[in-house]
Formats: C-alpha cells, sequence, structure tokens
C-alpha cells in the first residue's frame, strides 16, 4: 500500500527523475520556497508519485505537474496526491487551485481521458477558456504564397522600417510612453493576463514586432523563446479599427520571415478557443495552405477551496 508525504529538501532527490525539464526549476525550489508545495507518493521507501503546486498570485495556485510511474497508474495514486495538494494549499490559504492539461490532435489523447477523469473526481471544473495552438515550421510556412508577398522586407533588416502608412518595429525599441499606454489598458481591452508586458524580461526583444499608425501604437507580435530552435507566438493585438485591413498579416509573415533569418526552425501560436476570427485566420493560413501543422488543445480547469 503506499504512502504520501511533503517533498522536502531531505527526500526530494529520489523524484529528480519524475520531472521534466521545463518542470526542473520549480522542482529545485521544493523545500526552500514557501510559494511551492509538493507531496510525493511512496510504496514502503520507492518513490512511485509526484505532484507539485505553485502560486501563481494572491492565494491561486496552480499545480504545474502530477506523474504516477506507469506500473501504478488507475490505482486512485493521483487523486489522492490532488487531494494532498488541496490540503498543503488551503494550509497556506490558498482559495482557488487551477490544473492546466493538453489534448492532442496528434495523439490518441488516453491520458488526457484519464486527468479528466481524475480531475472530475477531485472536483475541478473546466474553465470556459481554452487555448488552440498551432506549431509549424518556419522553412514550411514560407512556401505558402501569402508569407512571401506580404513580408515586409525591410523590417528584416531594419529595427524600424517603414511601410506604408505604417512603422513596423523591433519590440525592443518599443517607447516608454507606449509601455504606459499597454499598462493603461490592462483590464479595458483586454484582460490584465493578457498584457504583454506581463513577465516582460521573457519577451524577445528582436523577434517580436510593434506597429504604429501615424505615431500611435496600433498592434503588436511579441515572442519568447521556447527553445534554442523554436520560438512561441506569446502575444498578438490589433486595434479593432485596423482588422479589415492586410496589416496584421504583413506583420505575421514578417515575423516568420525574420525567424527563419535567425534561424529558428519552428514557431507556434496559441489562440483562445473563443477568438473565432483568429482561429479561422490559423487554419486558413497553414493548414488549407497544405503546410504540416501540429495540433493541441491546453484546457484549464479550476477548484475553489472555500
Amino acid at each position: 500500500m503506499f504512502h504520501l508525504a511533503e517533498i522536502n529538501q531531505t527526500n526530494k532527490a529520489g523524484f529528480v527523475r519524475f520531472v521534466p525539464s521545463r518542470n526542473m526549476p520549480v522542482f529545485e525550489r521544493v523545500g526552500e520556497d514557501a510559494a511551492i508545495c509538493a507531496v510525493g507518493a511512496f510504496l514502503i521507501d520507492e518513490p512511485i508519485g509526484l505532484a507539485i503546486a505553485q502560486l501563481i498570485k494572491e492565494h491561486e495556485w496552480v499545480i504545474s505537474w502530477i506523474y504516477v510511474t506507469p506500473r501504478y497508474r488507475n490505482k486512485g495514486l493521483g487523486l489522492s496526491m490532488t487531494d494532498e495538494i488541496k490540503k498543503m494549499v488551503l494550509q497556506r490559504n490558498g482559495a482557488k487551485i487551477f490544473f492546466t492539461y493538453s489534448i492532442d490532435d496528434n495523439t490518441d489523447n488516453s491520458s488526457g481521458a484519464q486527468i479528466e477523469a481524475l480531475l472530475a473526481k477531485a472536483c475541478f471544473k473546466k474553465s470556459k477558456s481554452e487555448l488552440c495552438y498551432f506549431k509549424t515550421e518556419c522553412a514550411e510556412a514560407i512556401k505558402t504564397g501569402w508569407v512571401k508577398r506580404y513580408v515586409c522586407k525591410e523590417a528584416l533588416e531594419q529595427r524600424t522600417a517603414k511601410y506604408r502608412e505604417y512603422e513596423i518595429f523591433r519590440w525592443g525599441e518599443l517607447r516608454d510612453k507606449e509601455k504606459e499606454y499597454l499598462k493603461e489598458i490592462k483590464g479595458q481591452i483586454y484582460p490584465d493576463w493578457f498584457c504583454p508586458l506581463n513577465d516582460e524580461e521573457k519577451n524577445d526583444p528582436s523577434l517580436g514586432l510593434g506597429i504604429r499608425h501615424r505615431d500611435e501604437l496600433i498592434g503588436y507580435l511579441v515572442t519568447r523563446r521556447a527553445d534554442d530552435d523554436m520560438v512561441h507566438i506569446w502575444r498578438s493585438y490589433l486595434k479593432e479599427q485596423y482588422r479589415t485591413s492586410s496589416i496584421y498579416v504583413t506583420l505575421f509573415a514578417t515575423v516568420i520571415n525574420l525567424l527563419d533569418k535567425e534561424g529558428i526552425r519552428y514557431f507556434f501560436s496559441d489562440i483562445q478557443e473563443s477568438n473565432i476570427r483568429m482561429l479561422k485566420f490559423a487554419i486558413h493560413a497553414f493548414e488549407k495552405k497544405n503546410v504540416p501543422v501540429h495540433r493541441w488543445k491546453e484546457i484549464m480547469a479550476e477548484i475553489k477551496l472555500y
């Protein structure tokens, strides 16, 4: 029979093999950082499962990783660790826990079904907001006619370039007054979490683009490095009155060409499922042009503790 224990500095070493590289920075702080808690499952003294949660803002936590060794799956271990995480978060005055998981169009999604069953038993409810991801190779995307036709070639060589009546600039050239403007409209034009200045140090100043019209910031495509050869088009926006023009297509085409020029092999972007216009754009721009695309969906579930 397995038993659970809080992970700390003295017992965490046996769980390292369960943690993927992307979660390692968080795991390394377990036992040191009060904003991170973790529970481990043992069969006698053998580690067989791990769950990690971290504070994302006041009173709100996210389960950032949960793992059970294959031999012990479907035995209620994941649910037991989730329930224990709920207790630990509650002890830390947490009011809500989020859990994000993926459904991959390229797999049989059996793991996604298992996670959904676990979350239902743990009383998590799906959020209304779901993200759809599109990943492809820059070189493949560039073969499409629209990426060739709409690119602003001057913006590939210059940090600020004229394009018709617009000005396209590298994200690192964002002005202080424009930063203040983006902070002012948080929660008005778009929700707080969508602001491109959140965790600003992660933004790539050379591979993202902004656009001005008559010296006014009207849109952007903000990028972040996901890996040495992959970039995440993390935030995109264009003022509503410009959305019937082709300028957003120009921004996207220019970013793709810029990534390819810098030797980036892949890019991916995420689109809220409720954003029908952008979903149609992505499908038409890539899938209907026979560009190989890896698609998956990220779903968020949550539970209120009090």
